[in-house]
């Protein structure tokens, strides 16, 4: 509401004189109808399917962070779960 999209009732406040009235308000106050159209304006311009295809390519240009080897004191050596796979064929 504070946008000047729409109106606000409550929950718990609804009633049928309350939504007849924010209707209304919704359809005759000028207020409302600019920024309906601006809202209109600005999502026409939006595309979604770009916006995809920008954070996804952001994402896979950065470096990956290479998790460091932590070093058992009672083996020292990595446990199993932190050593790099062997190079298979």
């Amino acid at each position: 509401e504070h946008k000047g999209f729409g109106r606000m009732i409550r929950s718990g406040q609804v009633t049928e004189a309350r939504v007849r009235n924010a209707v209304q308000t919704l359809l005759t106050d000028p207020v409302y109808r600019t920024q309906a159209a601006a809202l209109r304006e600005k999502l026409a311009a939006y595309d979604p399917a770009a916006g995809l295809a920008r954070s996804l390519t952001a994402l896979l240009d950065r470096p990956v962070a290479r998790p460091r080897m932590a070093v058992s004191e009672s083996r020292k050596t990595a446990p199993a779960y932190m050593r790099p796979l062997p190079n298979l064929p």
